[in-house]
């Protein structure tokens, strides 16, 4: 086995993480836009949430109209980083090749930096959303999606 597999699998559950708390976060988002009513999920199962991928998250949110458009641009590559992450990264390299293992590490740490972002940008805008023009508990709505995501 090649020395930087280990490495590799390390980065990668790494960036798996990265991607969910993501997903966490974009959930709040959208149970924030519902509350102060600017967009309202269809929630008549109420596993609706637990039952979504993190891509069909996203295309709700993509489609969510208080999103600047830039920040929508920005969840597209988002999303594509994740698929690549979960889909095709490993289907991709030569997996006894020691430069292709190392390849698909600065993939990896690359797509690490872009979900981090994703996690901040989707931070701000919560706490700019909901502290500032509507007063509303950001730790309760963050509590709120981890009990919709779970189950």
């Amino acid at each position: 086995m090649p020395k930087n597999l280990s490495t590799l699998y390390e980065e990668a559950g790494r960036a798996l993480h990265k991607a969910q708390l993501v997903e966490y976060n974009l959930v709040s988002l959208m149970i924030l836009f519902s509350k102060i009513e600017i967009s309202k999920p269809i929630e008549a199962d109420p596993n609706y949430w637990s039952k979504k991928t993190l891509g069909q998250i996203l295309k709700e949110s993509i489609k969510s109209n208080p999103i600047p458009e830039d920040t929508k641009l920005f969840l597209e590559t988002l999303y594509e980083a994740r698929n690549h992450l979960a889909h095709k990264l490993f289907m991709d390299i030569d997996m006894t090749n020691e430069a292709g293992i190392d390849r698909a590490i600065r993939e990896v740490r690359y797509m690490q930096e872009v979900f981090d972002r994703g996690h901040t940008l989707i931070e701000e805008i919560i706490k700019n959303v909901a502290k500032s023009e509507f007063s509303i508990d950001t730790d309760e709505i963050k509590r709120e999606a981890t009990k919709k995501v779970l189950g």
